[in-house]
């Protein structure tokens, strides 16, 4: 439990405006019940904030007349909201109000106030927090002064809506800290004086038994608030997970924690509960200092940083559990306990623990808590897929569950076409009047399945099989825990499925308005023509569905609607007795055709960001395009009128030009002093349209750099390694003195083979860790070394031959607060030697297959290593194996899963290893490179590379070759499809080559080959080949690039390929070089310490583009390099749009929503809906 949900007793003042409570909340405490207090929550609730502020003074009268300090608190605090809540006032007016009355207010009343207002001002930052969250910091933060004071009030002509994150909070920080300056008096003072301004929680007084408790752990919500992270300065503290934090208490008080910013909020929470621990470190009652400790443990759990965190919080709960062994808040650190043995994926453990709580103390916090947890870890789970259409291949239902031993299921007849006429979205979307319909209609078909027993109460999945002597048609099916499908203690879920031998695979044409597809036999693939393809429009206004215009099937079983008006489609399809509808409502729009040529403008700048007063120099390019004609000009003589508009968009200066013969102008604009500054853009006004955007900032150039050099020595796991670093100032100058704040964080990188032998795990996440961080300063050269231990993650085995990328930030502050940034990038694993084999894609029979071997270390150096390469030929199962429903993924994470799934057959990597097939010593050269070439036949093979580190550590390294004889007729290996291409890029006149196979006995493709959004070649392969080669040349006009389509349906999966070439316009490059010139040519604006620049130089690999350098053409690019201190703000940027010849769009997409998932061999995986 976190400090918000203990805390017990609260300021009454603290939640809001008082006259917005409405009677029977917080105001309802016993002080509210008398005659006068009650009066005045009357008017509050009647929306009479006058009338209560009124009804005020005679409270105010006895308050004064009794002395009575807690009354005239709350008549202060409850007068000042009213009085702005009735009069037209700023929204911070209560905080200045407040200020105001605190000064003019007794002595003994100060502290009080002073929290009652910390809080307000808190309340009114969590307001307006966006706000303050998306403002820029208007300075950059100055170094810490030592035993500085509080920051300065917010003045009676201060707008706080105007401050930036930083100030606000700040402000917010030096009013709780004013409001704790009296704790030796507060801790005097017992929460029972006070109780007239405060709300009692459900917890004793005694966790909280005086006033300086409620404040100071009010305090430290504020400390530890989220928020605090986004005003984190290059001063701010952070709380190592090594340090005492997690200690015993004795460990935490002696602590001495040390920081250059005494303000810095987990230091002042950790000072906090030193002081409240101190406190009560000798309280007859111990209940106080026990939940102070815990919270503290929490605290750090939540704030912490730093690998050991989990174990440092779970040892600190043990030690505190010995000392609190006899009172109710053992059963909260038990509950933690449980929550972490859940986590890991133990949830017998995490029981038993909570057990142990709930039986021990039932009705505390802690009990409660575990209470639940144990209703989590019991609660009954299932969630079940099936394929959307049944047919031969019969599918099964997959159940996945926890906690139930039996699943009842019943099918219902389904009407389509009454589905379509009404307004639902989909058929699982029923309202309480259609579920109770359903459940009442009598079943085709009931059964039941029995499901082994969870008894460590992790999710399991069971297959469980479906009638086959069912009609075709359209049904619901329902599954119930209950064998009634009663509501009462059950879940109920349906889904739609439907009984066809008919796929239907259905295509958008993007922006055209067509809806298309295909109609095919599920178990061949065979084309069904003369289908009937019935669609039903949406009209998003009304709701209602028109009905299309039926359409039958051509010989090819491919159907079109041509759709005049925007709305999603639904879709049926009837051949004979055979049925089958889109799985969803299929989206088209129809985009109003481009004019075939347009004309534009490139704009370049010679800089990115400029101060006001300076000159912006542009130049620009007019040129018209046309790519059904691949025609691209440049328009030589043409005028226009070019703008500077500013960061309202308004227009500060226009200049008309003229271009030259090559289509090129250039001209300057004066960056504006007279008005806000931010992002300005460049704009053609009259003439080809164009624009570029340029920042015109009052920044600060910076002065020096920051480099972090190699490690001294090579990193080694569970080693120190030391970096190296230098602060260098512009002028070559040092910087000595500054302060260097430094972190590392780890990633986790596994070798490629890794995947592939954990075939069932998704991609590993590219999730970091900061494993440490610290604070050194720069000597007298400006230089400076950090040092840490270079910690493995314990998530990765060693058997994964994991590398571990340790990632150095530095920031470094000199006298003056300017702050620089670097990085560098350390690499270490549980191998010192990184092996890689690697093959073409395209293999044939009629070529030996050549095998690369490189053996870099984990920087990436070459090393030469001796190994052994052996080729395996792979297992086949006995027949080709369809995909699993729920796909190949396998959650590790999960705290319900079990950890490996069983066997898929359909993936390769799962196949175990056959015959050595090859096997040869090999020895890489001094760049770390060997290359074999081997023989094979036509198949799928593992090669295998062992060899050793200079450690003697075994290094792995895996790939997966397969080998094709394109001129076979018959693909030899079991596997659904593959579809292979000879080159991802190629030149016209050459021959696109690629290759689909499939490993059933009899399988037929559409292959469609698709460029600029027009097919341009369609046909099946032949029926009696299971291997078909696809060829096509490559012509001049298709520059730009082709996309192949293959579309494969069989045994009730569909195999959507879609593979784009790329054809380069290799005929319209230009290429750059540099070349070195001396010294004495550029003077100005080097690097620290560098003595000459290199110099452009272009060659020209085709006639048709030329490049033309004048002498300011060659300043505009020295001028980029002289500006790279400039580039730590805003880099330069050169981009060309789509539409020059570099990369025209050539494709459109095409999307699958039938029946089957695209490019993947799985089922359509249909969800369960939920009706309770």
């Amino acid at each position: 439990m976190d400090i918000m949900k203990r805390t017990i007793w609260i300021v009454a003042f603290i939640t809001g405006w008082l006259w917005m409570t409405k009677p029977g909340q917080s105001e309802q405490s016993a002080i509210s019940d008398a005659p006068l207090w009650k009066a005045v929550t009357e008017a509050l609730g009647q929306g009479q904030p006058k009338t209560a502020l009124e009804r005020l003074e005679p409270i105010a009268a006895r308050a004064q007349q009794n002395d009575d300090a807690a009354e005239k608190i709350r008549v202060l605090a409850t007068k000042i909201r009213l009085e702005v809540a009735t009069s037209e006032s700023s929204p911070d007016a209560h905080l200045k109000k407040m200020r105001a009355a605190i000064d003019a207010a007794e002595p003994a009343l100060q502290p009080v106030l002073e929290a009652i207002h910390a809080s307000w001002m808190w309340e009114f930052f969590q307001q307006h927090r966006w706000q303050f969250a998306g403002r820029t910091a208007v300075a950059e933060a100055s170094p810490p002064v030592e035993d500085a004071q509080p920051p300065a009030l917010p003045g009676p002509d201060d707008d706080l809506l105007t401050w930036d994150l930083p100030r606000i909070l700040q402000a917010v920080d030096g009013q709780f800290s004013r409001s704790l300056r009296a704790a030796e008096l507060l801790k005097q003072v017992p929460i029972e004086r006070y109780k007239k301004v405060l709300a009692m929680g459900t917890v004793p007084v005694i966790y909280r038994p005086t006033m300086y408790d409620i404040l100071a752990h009010h305090a430290l919500q504020f400390y530890t608030t989220a928020e605090q992270a986004g005003s984190r300065s290059a001063y701010a503290y952070d709380l190592l997970a090594d340090s005492p934090v997690f200690s015993s208490a004795d460990e935490f008080l002696a602590w001495q924690p040390d920081s250059s910013d005494n303000r810095a909020p987990l230091l002042v929470a950790v000072l906090l509960y030193q002081d409240l621990l101190k406190f009560h470190q000798s309280d007859s009652d111990p209940t106080a200092r026990l939940d102070i400790d815990l919270a503290r443990l929490e605290f750090a759990n939540s704030h912490a940083v730093g690998q050991e965190k989990l174990q440092r919080f779970e040892t600190g709960l043990r030690r505190y559990q010995q000392i609190a062994s006899d009172h109710p808040l053992w059963a909260q650190a038990q509950g933690h306990l449980a929550q972490i043995a859940l986590d890991a994926g133990n949830p017998t453990i995490a029981r038993q623990l909570a057990s142990q709580a709930v039986d021990r103390f039932p009705d505390s916090p802690g009990g409660i808590r575990c209470y639940n947890l144990i209703q989590q870890i019991e609660a009954r789970e299932a969630q079940i897929t099936t394929e959307r259409i049944w047919n031969d291949p019969w599918p099964n239902i997959e159940v996945h569950y926890r906690n139930i031993t039996k699943v009842y299921f019943r099918l219902v007849q389904f009407d389509f076409i009454e589905f379509v006429k009404s307004q639902r979205w989909s058929p699982e979307a029923l309202g309480e009047p259609e579920q109770r319909k359903l459940l009442a209609a009598r079943p085709v078909k009931s059964w039941s399945s029995d499901l082994p027993a969870t008894q460590d109460f992790k999710r399991r999945t069971h297959e469980v099989p479906i009638p086959t002597d069912l009609p075709p048609g359209a049904y619901v099916l329902l599954a119930s825990h209950r064998e009634d499908f009663a509501d009462a203690d059950n879940q109920l879920s349906l889904a739609e499925v439907w009984v066809s031998r008919m796929a239907l695979v259905t295509r958008i044409q993007s922006g055209d308005g067509k809806v298309a597809g295909l109609v095919l036999e599920a178990r061949t693939g065979t084309p069904i023509a003369n289908a009937q393809v019935q669609g039903w429009q949406h009209d998003p206004g009304t709701g209602k569905r028109t009905a299309l215009s039926a359409v039958t099937t051509d010989a090819e079983g491919h159907f079109q609607f041509p759709i005049d008006q925007r709305g999603p489609v639904w879709i049926l399809a009837s051949h004979g007795n055979d049925r089958i509808s889109s799985a969803n409502m299929l989206s088209n729009y129809t985009q109003q055709p481009t004019a075939h040529t347009t004309q534009q403008t490139l704009f370049f700048t010679d800089r990115s960001m400029y101060r006001p007063g300076q000159t912006i120099r542009f130049k620009g390019i007019c040129y018209s395009v046309n790519q059904d004609q691949d025609s691209y000009q440049t328009l030589g003589r043409r005028s226009v009128v070019v703008a500077l508009l500013d960061a309202n968009h308004q227009e500060v200066e226009r200049l008309t030009l003229e271009c030259n013969d090559l289509g090129s102008f250039s001209g300057s604009f004066t960056a504006p002093r007279d008005r806000l500054t931010g992002s300005m853009i460049v704009q053609v006004m009259e003439g080809p349209s164009g624009q570029t955007s340029v920042r015109v900032e009052e920044y600060k150039r910076p002065k020096f750099e920051v480099e972090l050099l190699p490690a001294l020595e090579a990193a080694k796991l569970g080693q120190s390694v030391v970096v190296p670093g230098k602060a260098t100032a512009y002028t070559g100058a040092t910087v000595p003195g500054a302060k260097v704040q430094w972190r590392v964080v780890r990633q986790v990188r596994y070798p490629r083979w890794w995947y592939w032998r954990m075939w069932w795990l998704p991609p590993a996440p590219s999730d970091s860790q900061e494993i440490a961080q610290g604070q050194t300063t720069t000597d007298d050269t400006g230089r400076f070394q950090l040092d840490f231990v270079a910690k493995p993650d314990p998530s990765a085995t060693p058997d994964s031959q994991a590398t571990f990328h340790y990632s150095v930030y530095v920031d470094v502050t000199d006298g003056t607060g300017e702050t620089r940034s670097a990085e560098r990038s350390v690499s270490a694993g549980y191998v010192a030697l990184s092996a890689n084999l690697s093959a073409e894609d395209w293999q044939t029979t009629d070529k030996q297959v050549a095998l690369t071997v490189k053996t870099p270390d984990l920087d990436g150096q070459s090393q030469s290593a001796a190994g052994l390469v052996k080729i395996h030929a792979l297992k086949h199962p006995a027949s080709v194996a369809r995909g699993r429903l729920s796909g190949a993924w396998h959650n590790p994470q999960d705290p319900w899963s079990e950890k490996k799934p069983s066997e898929d057959p359909s993936n390769i990597h799962s196949w175990p290893l056959g015959e050595v097939i090859f096997e040869k010593a090999i020895q890489t050269d001094a760049n770390g490179h060997a290359q074999l070439e081997i023989e094979l036949g036509a198949g799928v093979y593992r090669a295998v590379l062992a060899t050793k580190d200079r450690f003697g550590q075994v290094v792995l390294a895996e790939l997966p070759v397969e080998v094709l004889d394109v001129a076979a007729p018959k693909y030899p290996v079991r596997l659904p499809q593959r579809l292979s291409l000879e080159k991802s890029s190629i030149q016209p006149d050459q021959t696109l080559r690629a290759v689909w196979v499939s490993g059933y006995d009899t399988a037929r493709a559409l292959v469609e080959v698709e460029h600029r959004g027009k097919i341009i070649q369609r046909y099946w392969t032949d029926a009696g080949r299971t291997q078909s080669l696809i060829e096509l040349p490559i012509t001049q006009q298709m520059r730009g690039g082709v996309t192949l389509h293959v579309t494969f349906v069989s045994h009730n999966r569909a195999y959507l390929e879609s593979r784009r070439i790329d054809v380069p316009w290799s005929n319209k490059e230009l290429k750059i070089s540099w070349e070195r010139f001396s010294r004495s040519l550029v003077r100005h604006k080097r690097r620290p310490g560098q003595r000459s620049f290199k110099a452009p130089m272009h060659s020209e690999p085709q006639p048709r583009w030329s490049l033309r350098c004048t002498t300011l053409h060659w300043m505009s690019l020295l001028r980029t390099i002289g500006f790279r201190a400039l580039e730590s703000f805003v880099r330069i940027t050169r981009s060309f749009p789509a539409n020059l010849p570099m990369c025209p769009s050539t494709y459109k997409s095409f999307s699958s929503t039938g029946p089957w998932t695209s490019a993947a061999s799985i089922g359509d995986i249909q969800c369960w809906t939920c009706m309770a």
